[in-house]
């Protein structure tokens, strides 16, 4: 669930976000915040090029033109909603100083993705509601980010009280502990040793955040072994491999991409998630169609893939 292949959704989140949320960083908003409330609308069909727009005109047309009544659309994949869309659009709204539209987009996400443990359902679809129901942490990460940072600023506490909550959840259901440090999984799905690691999942930002905003040692604990997990997986590879395999007594494996995708499945290693937006296959030893077993171990959802890899 990553940023790397919404398109076009994800193409102008990528530059909403680096642009905008790292504004966040540097200028943490208070009460002075841009827009003290309620939509801005710019026209965008006959807007300057991106280069020659301010940070505020590429957020309105991202809010503009993918959020519908506080879904963020992917407008290229069947009209559907992942988790990460309406954390991005949660992060540009706060970035916008745009209250109404902040609120819109969380009113949608508790509604239709909150799940009982606190974290935020994958993929929701206009035809089936929740069509898959296992969290992304990465998502969740922004999305309790954004939720603290616009509960601080607009002295809004519903929103650090479910940012927290958030929080808590992702520490609970979606780390483990190594000899390395506790790192994030990507989600509570890959929660068996040896342990799913996706670099960019972790947030060094999100963690400052939360961990300001909670008073949990365990949010620098989770920087800490982040950091170490990364730096080991560069240690076998000149780039970090989009997914690695972290044991528990901190070695790591980082795995190759095969095929089209970033994912790997052999018998000595587990599913890979693909950098593609479909989800990772489910463990199993049983034959798929028309496709020899696959022995990966220590998944338990029932997402199945068309975008896999056959096993070398």
């Amino acid at each position: 669930m990553t940023r790397r292949t919404w398109i076009p959704v994800t193409a102008a989140a990528a530059v909403v976000v680096a642009v905008g949320v790292a504004l966040i960083a540097v200028r943490p908003w208070g009460q002075d915040t841009e827009a003290s409330g309620g939509s801005v609308a710019t026209p965008t069909s006959t807007s300057a090029p991106d280069a020659a727009r301010s940070p505020k005109e590429l957020r309105t047309e991202f809010l503009d033109r993918y959020v519908q009544d506080g879904r963020v659309v992917r407008t290229d994949q069947g009209d559907d909603t992942v988790s990460e869309g309406q954390a991005y659009g949660l992060l540009i709204a706060f970035a916008n100083g745009d209250r109404d539209r902040f609120d819109d987009i969380w009113k949608w996400t508790k509604t239709h993705m909150l799940t009982d443990d606190d974290l935020l359902a994958w993929r929701w679809t206009p035809d089936d509601g929740v069509a898959d129901e296992q969290p992304a942490s990465d998502a969740d990460l922004d999305a309790a980010r954004a939720l603290v940072l616009a509960g601080d600023a607009w002295g809004e506490d519903r929103y650090t009280t479910a940012g927290k909550r958030i929080a808590s959840a992702i520490l609970e259901h979606e780390t483990a502990t190594t000899e390395l440090g506790t790192i994030l999984l990507p989600g509570p799905w890959a929660d068996s040793e040896p342990y799913r690691y996706n670099a960019s999942y972790a947030s060094p930002a999100a963690f400052a955040v939360l961990a300001k905003a909670t008073g949990d040692d365990r949010w620098t604990a989770l920087n800490r072994g982040s950091r170490a997990a990364t730096a080991a997986v560069l240690d076998e590879s000149q780039l970090p491999s989009d997914w690695s395999q972290v044991h528990a007594d901190g070695t790591v494996d980082p795995m190759p991409a095969t095929g089209e995708t970033s994912a790997c499945c052999t018998a000595t290693t587990r599913c890979g998630r693909p950098s593609a937006t479909p989800r990772p296959a489910p463990p199993t030893t049983a034959p798929w169609p028309g496709r020899s077993p696959r022995p990966c171990v220590g998944r338990r959802s029932s997402r199945r893939s068309s975008t896999w890899a056959a096993p070398p």
